[in-house]
Parts: C-alpha cells; sequence; structure tokens
C-alpha cells in the first residue's frame, strides 16, 4: 500500500519557516475508541476517558512536535478525534493496519507533507515464521521541496514481566533484523533520503535482542542528559525503551524526554530537533483545534447496578450512579476497586489504578455513600468496569 490514508486540510496554508525540524514518538498507551471492534478483541481495555484525552491532548500540545509517531492507536477515527482536541491541529495524518490481535497500531501526525507510505505487515521474518508484531510503515515526508525524510514509527512485540521471555527476545530479535532488511530494500530501491526509526522498543540499548539495530542505527537520544534518558518506570526503576533512532545524514541539535507525572500514559515522549538542510515547509491544517465531543455534550445516564443496562453501552462513556457497598485493595499491584454490589458480577466495579489513588482523598471514607462517575465502561474477566484516574470524573 503506497499511498497516505488521511489528509486533514484542504487548503494548504503555510506556517513559519526555518532549518530546524523537531521530532517526537510517544507510545500514548491505549488510545482506543468507544465502538466494539467485532475483528478485534478490544472489549477488555478501558478507552481513555474524556478527561484523560485531554490530559492527552495538552501532553501533545506541549512538545510542539513538527513530526509526531505514535503507538497504542485502535484506529484512524479515534487518531482523528485526537487531532481536533489539539489547540493546533496536525494537517496530515499517516496509518497502516498493523498485525496485532488487541487492534493497536502505530501512526505518524505531521505538519509536512507527507508524499506517500508503505507498509510491511507481512514482510516474512525469521525464516518466514513470524511477522511485525504491529507491522513496519514507513512514510516518506517531504520537509521542503525536493527534499525528503523517512520516518518509521515501529512498536515491537511486548516484553512479558512474569518468568522468561525467551520468545519476546527472540520476537524482538528478528524484528530488529527486519527493520534492517527493509531498510536494505529501501536503499536498493533508490530511497536515498535519511531513515528514521522512532516509538517503542520494548527493551534496552543494551540488551542482546536490538543489538543489530544499534550497530547499524545512530542513536539520536544519546544526547539527552543521562538523568533525562529514560521513558519507562516499572517496579520503581527507570529504564529507556523508546527511542528515535537513524540512518544516513542528520545533525542532532537536542534531545530529551518529557517527563510529566499527571501525564495520560505510561511512557514519556522522546523528542529530539535537527537540522535540515532548507526552510521547513509546514502547513497548517484547516480544522478548528480544542473541540469538545459529541459524546461529552449527550453522555448516558446508567445505574450502577443495573449490569444489563450498561452492557448497551459496553466501551461508551457514561454517567454510572450508585451506593457504595464496598472498598477493597488488591492484594497486589496497590490497586483500588470501588463496588457498587457484593457481587462484582451483577452490579458495576469502579477501578482506580495505582497510578492514580494518591490523586484521591478519603477513598475509604465513600462506603456507604452515594456516588457518580463518568468514564468508559469496558468488560473485565466477567465483570464490567469503569475505569477511574482523575477528579474531573467525579460527579
Amino acid at each position: 500500500m503506497r499511498f497516505v490514508l488521511a489528509f486533514l486540510a484542504l487548503a494548504f496554508p503555510a506556517l513559519a519557516q526555518d532549518n530546524a525540524l523537531t521530532i517526537a514518538t510517544y507510545n500514548v498507551e491505549n488510545l482506543f475508541d468507544n465502538a466494539d471492534d467485532p475483528f478485534h478483541a478490544d472489549e477488555g481495555t478501558s478507552p481513555k476517558s474524556r478527561a484523560e484525552m485531554r490530559i492527552l491532548a495538552k501532553t501533545i500540545d506541549t512538545l510542539g512536535a513538527d513530526v509526531l509517531a505514535m503507538q497504542e492507536v485502535e484506529n484512524l477515527g479515534v487518531l482523528r478525534l485526537l487531532n481536533t482536541m489539539l489547540s493546533k491541529p496536525y494537517a496530515f495524518i499517516g496509518f497502516l493496519s498493523t498485525n496485532d490481535r488487541r487492534g493497536i497500531h502505530t501512526a505518524v501526525m505531521s505538519r509536512v507533507r507527507i508524499k506517500r507510505s508503505m507498509g510491511h505487515r507481512h514482510w516474512p521474518l525469521e525464516g518466514k515464521q513470524k511477522r511485525f508484531a504491529r507491522g513496519l510503515p514507513v512514510f516518506e515526508l517531504e520537509p521542503s521541496e525536493g527534499r525528503t525524510l523517512l520516518v518509521a514509527p515501529v512498536h515491537f512485540k511486548s516484553k512479558r514481566t512474569l518468568g522468561k521471555d525467551k520468545q519476546g527476545v527472540r520476537w524482538r530479535t528478528a524484528e530488529a533484523n527486519g527493520v534492517l532488511e527493509v531498510l536494505d530494500d529501501l536503499r536498493a530501491r533508490g530511497f536515498c533520503a535519511p531513515f528514521v526509526l522512532l516509538g517503542d522498543l520494548n527493551d534496552e540499548r543494551d540488551s542482546a535482542s536490538l543489538a543489530s539495530l544499534f550497530d547499524r542505527l545512530k542513536d539520536a537520544t544519546a544526547v539527552a542528559s543521562e538523568e533525562n534518558r529514560y521513558s519507562y518506570i516499572w517496579s520503581g526503576r527507570k529504564q529507556q525503551i523508546d527511542f528515535v533512532l537513524y540512518d544516513g545524514e542528520l545533525a542532532v541539535k537536542s534531545a530529551r524526554f518529557v517527563h510529566d507525572p499527571d501525564a495520560a500514559s505510561d511512557h514519556a515522549p522522546a523528542m529530539c530537533t535537527v537540522s535540515w538542510p532548507a526552510p521547513v515547509r509546514r502547513v497548517a491544517a484547516e480544522i478548528a483545534g480544542g473541540a469538545a465531543t459529541s459524546a461529552e455534550l449527550r453522555r448516558p445516564q446508567v445505574d450502577a447496578t443495573d449490569v444489563h443496562g450498561m452492557r448497551s453501552f459496553l466501551l461508551q462513556e457514561v454517567e454510572a450512579k450508585g451506593k457504595v457497598h464496598s472498598v477493597e485493595r488488591t492484594k497486589s499491584g496497590g490497586h483500588v476497586l470501588i463496588k457498587f454490589g457484593k457481587d462484582p458480577r451483577q452490579s458495576l466495579t469502579v477501578f482506580i489504578p495505582r497510578g492514580a489513588v494518591a490523586r484521591f482523598a478519603g477513598i475509604d471514607a465513600w462506603k456507604g455513600k452515594g456516588l457518580t462517575v463518568v468514564g468508559p465502561v469496558f468488560a473485565y474477566r466477567g465483570r464490567l468496569e469503569i475505569k477511574l484516574t482523575r477528579k474531573e470524573q467525579l460527579r
């Protein structure tokens, strides 16, 4: 497939020009829409609440990137929705389908023209036994007249957090080698522009699975300060698993990771600024930014004990109201479960992840009191839940 799937600008007014190009990557963590996709197992993943979407949009606005690669995007529709929530929306979106069973994809939003797209979701890996877990789209951008840049957003196979990860290591190793095969193929076909691979590699710089990539490609994030150079925290340990790697002539001016304890993702964005040999031609999108959504204006109101009624709104954002039956801590993980009935299969459960618990004072005192919670309803192990992460979700 060699065409860009979405152009959001019908007329192309120009923005300011200079010789610096800012490139960023951000794993936005489960950017799912509010519709059940019958072809993917998405009903067990909570879409972001509108409160979380606003926080996510604010973070992206803060980056100010000319080119933004994203991971864990469900589809083009939810990406367009997010774009309208930005104070300065992007003119171009590149999105191609991937192989992930859960339905997560990579994408690019850009202020410079996307000339073409090339998908590699069926590229054979490891003796044709595997494919890229989330594909390998390559977008040819044209930051200035006659000068192009190849951008490949990537999301390698996830790492298992329990037990050994032998299969994951083999898969990520095959993906790393596959990236280099694709790059060699592009070079052989006459694509001589600088190549940027950016995204969530799900492993660290010194891992065996990524060795071939770091032997061949340069790491733009290496110029970030050591104390700033991490993108993910697991069990209290800071680690960098998100990278901006490149092949070809690019002069990296600066790089940094944006750490925000109030962020709407478990990853930190990585960004770098490179010198471009000609003035960068940025394009403004002809759509209004900072928009509210129709879902916010017409939100269903439901009884927290009416599971049959709530199932008709699966994945949609609702206002659920009821009396709190119990407040419980999970045995591991530090999460909180707010239950509206004795049997969780017959009533709603509100899930507060450990990272959000500190935002709510006096949670234990909620027992026996009325509570209204706003958020998307999703299915988890036979029960219906709403994920509560922001005070704005309480009424």
